[in-house]
């Protein structure tokens, strides 16, 4: 996956705006990263409920980009890196993308916030809104994101940005490591 580096990895990333993590052992960027593949498969489960290999789905850390590279970033980009396998067509000859995801570190490529709404929460019949309420009971553990963010082709995302914040990771490592002591 790639996501954190042992040390320091040289790397070329595409933006300007990627925070590099790394840690000091193998151990410790195996577990950031089980953490991650973790979150990112119980949000495609259990919150979008997208049935998708999220190894296979992943884009490379060093290769996305930020709501600061958009203005910037050739087209060619967006084939090489999102659109290159869209997906293919099922039955109806309806084309059934397999979106893409990746991690951010950054608030504002994550826009959309999710807040957690009790199960004895009750949307009015004659409401006009219209989303998914999402209810988060039937976990075993706080809310899993609190944001994430998307790349939309007419209407559908076709790729999503996970957020997470570098302070949950360090304490899944930490978790491990102290054991250690």
């Amino acid at each position: 996956m790639n996501n954190i580096g042992i040390n320091y990895e040289s790397d070329h990333f595409i933006s300007d705006y990627l925070p590099l993590i790394s840690f000091s052992t193998e151990k410790q960027k195996n577990i950031a990263e089980f953490y991650i593949l973790t979150k990112a498969k119980i949000f495609f489960d259990k919150i979008i409920g997208i049935d998708i290999d999220v190894e296979k789905s992943q884009i490379k850390y060093t290769k996305l980009i930020t709501e600061q590279d958009f203005s910037s970033i050739k087209i060619n980009y967006f084939y090489d890196n999102i659109l290159f396998d869209l997906g293919k067509r099922d039955s109806n000859n309806k084309l059934d993308f397999n979106p893409k995801w990746g991690v951010t570190f950054d608030e504002k490529c994550a826009p959309i916030l999710m807040n957690y709404l009790s199960p004895n929460y009750k949307v009015r019949q004659n409401s006009y809104l219209k989303y998914k309420v999402l209810n988060y009971s039937h976990l075993n553990y706080k809310i899993p994101y609190s944001r994430y963010g998307t790349i939309d082709m007419n209407g559908t995302p076709i790729f999503y940005y996970i957020y997470f914040t570098l302070q949950e990771i360090l304490d899944e490592v930490k978790k491990v490591n102290v054991t250690k002591y």
